[in-house]
């Protein structure tokens, strides 16, 4: 990314119209160069983007993102994230449809990798668009660092399972949690759901994988969502309920970009409490 233009450190020195000097504006001494007029620091696309990403409001950020698009630029990587921040405004908006064909811009770019990808998933999936967002998410998992690789099998599992493939959910959770260098038990314990769910054989003891997720400190609210299916899976009714609320309340208020990411989640837990209260 270039370097930010730097602002000219000027004074101000208000001279008559004429540009002679006046009793409130003496005359320069011999040999005395006077500063030069303050000068407007040029808007390019860079500045356009630190504008966008430190903008207070979806309508401030979408100004900034258009007006960056708009200028001249020979750097990819410039464009293409301005148009991240251009898709984030219409995700913000729930235009799933044109956050999809921003997406797609950015995958022709090039420039963003796996990121790019998981936008497109996270839209298409918006859309409703199963397939489109699987096939986003397994070049993600292909082309992205090793570190990531995870992420992008265990967002892929989830899609699989609530779009009611839980077979093919198995075998991307446990590819993830074979890449998982964290969050393997994580991993491990929706694979086990999802293999309940396809009627398979458990890969893993659920009561084993609940006292480790249960030992973890600070648990997250992903973290309170599983548990709550295990204790589910287990018979534990009332610790279900406990972590299932805490995690819907956790995510209450959350932006649309995070309640899209966890539509799946949030439907299914909203479920479970209403047949644990029957």
């Amino acid at each position: 990314m270039p370097d930010q233009a730097k602002k000219l450190n000027v004074s101000e020195h208000p001279q008559d119209s004429g540009g002679a000097a006046t009793k409130s504006s003496p005359r320069p001494a011999a040999g005395f160069s006077p500063l030069p007029p303050r000068m407007a620091v040029p808007e390019t696309q860079e500045t356009c983007l630190l504008r966008a990403l430190r903008a207070s409001s979806t309508e401030e950020r979408d100004l900034f993102a258009h007006r960056g698009l708009s200028r001249p630029s020979d750097d990819p990587e410039m464009t293409a994230l301005l148009l991240r921040q251009l898709y984030l405004v219409h995700l913000e908006r729930l235009e799933y449809g044109d956050a999809l064909r921003v997406a797609d811009e950015m995958v022709e770019l090039g420039e963003l990798g796996d990121v790019a990808r998981q936008d497109a998933a996270r839209a298409a999936m918006g859309l409703g668009l199963v397939e489109i967002a699987a096939g986003h998410l397994r070049i993600a998992a292909r082309i992205c660092p090793t570190d990531r690789r995870a992420f992008h099998l265990g967002t892929l599992g989830a899609l699989l399972r609530f779009g009611g493939r839980p077979q093919e959910a198995v075998d991307a959770f446990s590819r993830a949690s074979r890449w998982a260098t964290k969050d393997r038990s994580l991993y491990r314990a929706q694979q086990v759901l999802c293999e309940t769910e396809a009627q398979l054989e458990l890969s893993a003891n659920p009561e084993s994988l609940r006292q480790n997720l249960e030992s973890e400190e600070g648990a997250r609210g992903y973290t309170l969502w599983v548990l709550g299916e295990l204790c589910a899976l287990l018979g534990d009714r009332e610790a279900s309920r406990r972590y299932l609320t805490s995690f819907l309340s956790r995510t209450a208020g959350a932006s649309p970009a995070k309640s899209l990411a966890l539509q799946g989640e949030i439907a299914r837990a909203e479920a479970l409490l209403h047949e644990l209260s029957a």
